[in-house]
Protein backbone atom coordinates (compact mmCIF):
# COMPACT_ATOMS: atom_id res chain seq x y z
CA UNK A 1 0.00 0.00 0.00
CA UNK A 2 1.55 3.76 -0.90
CA UNK A 3 1.95 5.91 1.62
CA UNK A 4 -0.51 8.51 0.67
CA UNK A 5 -3.25 5.68 0.69
CA UNK A 6 -2.07 4.94 4.74
CA UNK A 7 -2.41 8.14 5.36
CA UNK A 8 -5.85 8.36 4.03
CA UNK A 9 -7.02 5.05 5.83
CA UNK A 10 -5.43 6.22 9.13
CA UNK A 11 -7.15 9.89 8.87
CA UNK A 12 -10.24 8.61 7.97
CA UNK A 13 -10.47 5.72 10.18
CA UNK A 14 -10.28 8.05 13.20
CA UNK A 15 -12.34 10.71 11.61
CA UNK A 16 -15.48 8.19 11.81
CA UNK A 17 -14.95 7.36 14.63
CA UNK A 18 -14.87 10.66 15.94
CA UNK A 19 -18.10 11.34 13.80
CA UNK A 20 -19.68 8.10 15.30
CA UNK A 21 -18.97 9.53 18.66
CA UNK A 22 -20.72 12.94 17.74
CA UNK A 23 -23.55 10.86 16.64
CA UNK A 24 -23.92 8.73 19.99
CA UNK A 25 -23.80 12.13 22.23
CA UNK A 26 -26.66 13.48 20.09
CA UNK A 27 -28.34 10.71 19.79
CA UNK A 28 -27.96 10.30 23.42
CA UNK A 29 -29.17 13.75 24.38
CA UNK A 30 -31.97 13.87 21.74
CA UNK A 31 -33.50 10.51 23.66
CA UNK A 32 -33.40 12.20 27.10
CA UNK A 33 -34.74 15.23 26.89
CA UNK A 34 -38.52 14.50 25.24
CA UNK A 35 -39.55 11.92 27.35
CA UNK A 36 -38.33 13.52 30.67
CA UNK A 37 -40.31 16.81 29.55
CA UNK A 38 -43.39 14.78 28.57
CA UNK A 39 -43.31 12.78 31.97
CA UNK A 40 -43.13 15.83 33.90
CA UNK A 41 -45.38 17.87 31.64
CA UNK A 42 -48.45 15.18 31.92
CA UNK A 43 -47.60 14.99 35.67
CA UNK A 44 -47.49 18.59 36.63
CA UNK A 45 -50.88 18.61 35.03
CA UNK A 46 -52.24 16.46 37.21
CA UNK A 47 -50.78 18.05 40.52
CA UNK A 48 -52.08 21.63 39.26
CA UNK A 49 -55.59 19.64 39.01
CA UNK A 50 -54.98 18.45 42.58
CA UNK A 51 -54.68 22.36 44.11
CA UNK A 52 -57.75 23.28 42.54
CA UNK A 53 -59.21 20.62 43.88
CA UNK A 54 -57.88 21.74 47.01
CA UNK A 55 -58.70 25.53 46.44
CA UNK A 56 -62.17 24.11 45.75
CA UNK A 57 -62.60 22.35 49.23
CA UNK A 58 -60.87 25.01 51.02
CA UNK A 59 -63.73 27.75 50.12
CA UNK A 60 -66.51 27.69 52.82
CA UNK A 61 -69.63 25.47 52.46
CA UNK A 62 -72.35 27.07 51.12
CA UNK A 63 -75.99 26.06 50.53
CA UNK A 64 -77.11 28.44 47.77
CA UNK A 65 -77.08 26.95 44.77
CA UNK A 66 -75.63 28.82 42.44
CA UNK A 67 -72.35 28.75 44.60
CA UNK A 68 -72.93 24.97 45.16
CA UNK A 69 -73.28 24.52 41.28
CA UNK A 70 -70.28 26.59 40.56
CA UNK A 71 -68.07 25.09 43.13
CA UNK A 72 -69.48 21.85 41.74
CA UNK A 73 -68.26 22.31 38.09
CA UNK A 74 -64.75 24.07 38.84
CA UNK A 75 -63.96 20.80 40.93
CA UNK A 76 -65.54 18.76 38.34
CA UNK A 77 -63.30 20.53 35.55
CA UNK A 78 -60.09 19.59 37.33
CA UNK A 79 -61.13 16.03 38.48
CA UNK A 80 -61.65 15.35 34.19
CA UNK A 81 -58.18 17.09 33.52
CA UNK A 82 -56.60 14.75 36.13
CA UNK A 83 -58.69 12.29 34.77
CA UNK A 84 -57.81 12.46 31.31
CA UNK A 85 -54.24 12.83 32.55
CA UNK A 86 -53.66 9.47 33.85
CA UNK A 87 -50.44 8.60 33.79
CA UNK A 88 -50.27 5.80 36.66
CA UNK A 89 -52.36 2.60 36.99
CA UNK A 90 -52.17 3.69 40.66
CA UNK A 91 -54.55 6.99 39.82
CA UNK A 92 -57.12 5.48 38.70
CA UNK A 93 -58.65 3.99 42.19
CA UNK A 94 -58.15 7.54 43.97
CA UNK A 95 -59.86 9.46 41.23
CA UNK A 96 -62.82 6.55 41.84
CA UNK A 97 -62.61 7.42 45.26
CA UNK A 98 -63.07 11.32 44.92
CA UNK A 99 -65.62 10.84 42.39
CA UNK A 100 -67.52 9.15 45.12
CA UNK A 101 -66.62 11.30 47.99
CA UNK A 102 -67.36 14.62 45.59
CA UNK A 103 -71.28 15.35 46.23
CA UNK A 104 -70.80 14.89 49.89
CA UNK A 105 -67.91 17.21 50.27
CA UNK A 106 -68.81 19.79 48.46
CA UNK A 107 -71.93 19.84 50.57
CA UNK A 108 -69.99 19.98 53.93
CA UNK A 109 -70.15 16.74 55.03
CA UNK A 110 -66.56 16.89 57.28
CA UNK A 111 -65.78 12.92 56.77
CA UNK A 112 -66.10 12.80 53.32
CA UNK A 113 -64.62 16.35 53.30
CA UNK A 114 -61.44 14.73 55.25
CA UNK A 115 -61.47 11.58 52.82
CA UNK A 116 -61.46 14.06 49.66
CA UNK A 117 -58.30 15.51 51.30
CA UNK A 118 -56.43 12.16 52.01
CA UNK A 119 -57.21 11.17 48.59
CA UNK A 120 -56.19 14.19 46.78
CA UNK A 121 -53.01 13.95 48.75
CA UNK A 122 -52.62 10.16 47.59
CA UNK A 123 -53.23 11.95 44.04
CA UNK A 124 -50.90 14.77 43.75
CA UNK A 125 -48.37 11.83 45.68
CA UNK A 126 -48.74 9.20 42.88
CA UNK A 127 -47.73 11.86 40.31
CA UNK A 128 -44.87 13.66 42.57
CA UNK A 129 -43.28 9.88 43.07
CA UNK A 130 -43.74 9.55 38.96
CA UNK A 131 -41.77 12.45 38.76
CA UNK A 132 -38.92 11.61 41.09
CA UNK A 133 -39.34 7.74 39.29
CA UNK A 134 -38.35 9.63 35.72
CA UNK A 135 -35.59 11.94 37.17
CA UNK A 136 -34.08 8.80 38.68
CA UNK A 137 -34.56 7.07 35.29
CA UNK A 138 -33.22 9.75 33.37
CA UNK A 139 -29.85 10.22 35.42
CA UNK A 140 -29.41 6.46 35.10
CA UNK A 141 -29.58 7.16 31.21
CA UNK A 142 -27.37 9.72 31.39
CA UNK A 143 -24.95 7.87 33.63
CA UNK A 144 -24.86 4.90 31.21
CA UNK A 145 -24.41 7.59 27.84
CA UNK A 146 -21.32 9.12 29.33
CA UNK A 147 -20.13 5.38 29.94
CA UNK A 148 -20.94 4.81 26.41
CA UNK A 149 -19.50 7.49 25.07
CA UNK A 150 -15.98 7.27 27.42
CA UNK A 151 -15.95 3.81 26.02
CA UNK A 152 -16.24 5.17 22.58
CA UNK A 153 -13.52 7.29 23.60
CA UNK A 154 -11.29 5.07 24.63
CA UNK A 155 -11.96 2.95 21.36
CA UNK A 156 -10.77 6.20 19.63
CA UNK A 157 -7.45 6.33 21.60
CA UNK A 158 -6.74 3.22 20.53
CA UNK A 159 -7.05 3.39 17.53
CA UNK A 160 -5.52 6.77 17.18
CA UNK A 161 -2.53 4.55 19.25
CA UNK A 162 -3.09 2.18 16.79
CA UNK A 163 -2.87 4.18 13.73
CA UNK A 164 0.60 6.47 15.23
CA UNK A 165 2.33 3.16 16.08
CA UNK A 166 2.01 1.90 12.10
CA UNK A 167 2.68 5.53 10.90
CA UNK A 168 5.53 4.53 13.00
CA UNK A 169 7.00 1.45 11.56
CA UNK A 170 5.74 2.50 7.62
CA UNK A 171 6.63 5.50 7.58
CA UNK A 172 8.64 7.42 9.97
CA UNK A 173 10.80 4.43 10.46
CA UNK A 174 11.81 4.16 7.18
CA UNK A 175 12.42 7.95 7.03
CA UNK A 176 14.23 8.15 9.60
CA UNK A 177 16.58 4.70 8.31
CA UNK A 178 16.83 6.77 5.02
CA UNK A 179 18.18 9.84 6.68
CA UNK A 180 21.19 7.91 8.31
CA UNK A 181 21.96 6.05 5.29
CA UNK A 182 22.07 9.77 3.34
CA UNK A 183 24.25 11.02 6.33
CA UNK A 184 26.58 8.07 6.12
CA UNK A 185 27.07 8.33 2.72
CA UNK A 186 27.75 12.36 3.28
CA UNK A 187 30.71 11.23 5.50
CA UNK A 188 32.13 9.03 3.05
CA UNK A 189 30.56 5.32 3.73
CA UNK A 190 30.12 4.01 0.61
CA UNK A 191 28.84 0.85 1.81
CA UNK A 192 26.16 1.51 3.60
CA UNK A 193 22.77 1.03 1.87
CA UNK A 194 18.83 1.59 2.94
CA UNK A 195 16.92 -1.34 4.01
CA UNK A 196 13.42 -0.87 3.15
CA UNK A 197 11.93 -4.08 5.26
Amino acid sequence: MRIRDEIRLGVGTLLLVQILLMFAAVGLLSRMTPAIGHILEDNERSIHAVERMLVVLAEPPSSEPSRLADRRQRFGLALEDARSNITDEREQPVIDQIDAQLDAGLAGDPAALAELRVELSKLGDINRDAMHDANAQAKRLGTAGAWVLVMLGMMGLALSVAVIRRFQGKLIQPVYELGAVLEACSDGDRHRRFNPA
